[in-house]
């Protein structure tokens, strides 16, 4: 009976368990999911909206790696939170499992976002080259001129709302639907004239702020992809790589600044074993 009851009890405890263990796993399964949504997130933000694929396209080289490195802090998050997730729940063999596979994936990832740099520069000097930029600055000419034609080949103010709805122009005004329909269309040519004077009196200008738009955002998309590149091959890491790393990283620092560091390092070693070796005698 005394052995029944043992067993009973053993196995009571270990099913309830220590309840900091519990509330351990709990949120490792917590921040698990959470990762899983974060991943779910990068593939709505940041690939869905690439489909179809235009490779040759310049515009859309340039869509595709501004995407990428608009939405590629989801995707790291989601890793940083994978391997929070196998840290707080050890025992979970699957979770330990994805984790070194998606730590390898994430060599990968680091490559890729590299490999956005050559993609950006290609895109924003084919963009410019090529006339896409140019394209895009003729843009307004061509809009005034449909709303001109729409103007007049208008019959009636409802043929006149129809055509402009139909361009997505913004709708008229109520003081304008009082005017009589002639007066109406000789003050919306009037409109129109001094708008594509104005775009045409001033191309230089339309493409110089495109230009510096194309700039800012190859300058963003470059520090984005090496920051997430540098980010991700460093949580591709294990122990044993982050410990050689930093190894590297010291002696190269010692031998560009000449041991400099280093005897900061063993000088404030040497003050701190020097004053815990008073400790005892002075107790």
């Amino acid at each position: 009976m005394s052995a029944s009851t043992e067993s009973k009890a053993s196995k009571s405890s270990s099913s309830t368990g220590d309840p900091q263990i519990s509330d351990r796993v709990r949120l490792g399964r917590m921040i698990n999911v959470g990762s899983l949504g974060l991943l779910l997130l990068f593939f709505c933000n940041g690939i869905l909206p690439l489909l179809p694929p235009r490779p040759l396209d310049p515009l859309w080289q340039l869509h595709f790696t501004d995407t990428l490195a608009s939405n590629g802090l989801f995707a790291l998050m989601a890793l940083v939170g994978l391997h929070m997730a196998a840290w707080f729940d050890p025992s979970d063999r699957p979770l330990q499992v994805r984790c070194r596979s998606f730590r390898g994936w994430a060599r990968y990832a680091a490559i890729g976002f590299l490999l956005l740099l050559p993609v950006q520069a290609y895109g924003a000097l084919s963009a410019y080259t090529t006339g896409a930029m140019k394209g895009q600055a003729a843009t307004p000419v061509d809009r005034i001129k449909e709303l001109r034609r729409a103007v007049e080949s208008s019959g009636s103010l409802d043929d006149l709302q129809a055509n402009l709805k139909a361009l997505k122009a913004p709708a008229l005004t109520e003081a304008a639907k009082a005017q009589p329909f002639a007066v109406l269309t000789l003050t919306l040519k009037d409109q129109l004239d001094q708008s594509e004077a104005i775009a045409q009196e001033h191309p230089s200008s339309i493409l110089r702020d495109q230009a510096w738009q194309l700039i800012q955002s190859t300058l963003r998309v470059c520090l984005l992809s090496v920051g997430f590149g540098t980010a991700f091959a460093a949580v591709s890491m294990g122990r044993s790589n982050r410990r050689v790393l930093r190894k590297n990283f010291r002696s190269l620092r010692d031998n560009l600044f000449g041991g400099m560091f280093r005897g900061q390092g063993n000088s404030s070693r040497q003050r701190i074993r020097i004053d815990s070796s008073r400790f005892p005698q002075e107790i």
